[in-house]
């Protein structure tokens, strides 16, 4: 949907509204941005500073269209700074996916079954055939 929003943005405005343009703007600003935290390799301090730079004119045109009650959580995410860090930090969003992250809660969950009490009999021996 996201890569086909400007025509949904140019049917959905008369042509030559001021909103039309500023969205399509912002949309292909986002669309940029998301590329490349989609990469699935480290990213260089030159594309976080790209990423950066972006995510600011991002959360410029999110304040000039929506004004302050448009600063979402996850536009504040990316406005603040928050995203720029954790990329310096850990280099990469794809390795933190949110199904990373189910997987890794399922490993847990079966660790704590298999080795407590609630795991049933013979759970003691379960923590190191998962690890």
């Amino acid at each position: 949907m996201i890569s086909h929003s400007d025509t949904i943005i140019q049917h959905a405005f008369p042509t030559g509204h001021p909103l039309q343009e500023k969205l399509i703007g912002a949309i292909s600003i986002y669309r940029a941005s998301t590329k490349i935290l989609n990469v699935h390799h480290h990213l260089s301090d030159d594309e976080i500073e790209s990423y950066q730079d972006l995510a600011d004119d991002l959360f410029e045109f999110q304040v000039e269209i929506f004004g302050i009650d448009g600063v979402t959580n996850y536009i504040h995410l990316i406005g603040a700074g928050h995203m720029q860090y954790f990329l310096t930090d850990y280099g990469c969003l794809y390795l933190y996916s949110q199904q990373g992250w189910e997987a890794l809660m399922g490993k847990i969950q079966a660790i704590l079954h298999l080795n407590t009490q609630r795991g049933g009999k013979g759970s003691a021996g379960g923590l190191f055939t998962l690890l």
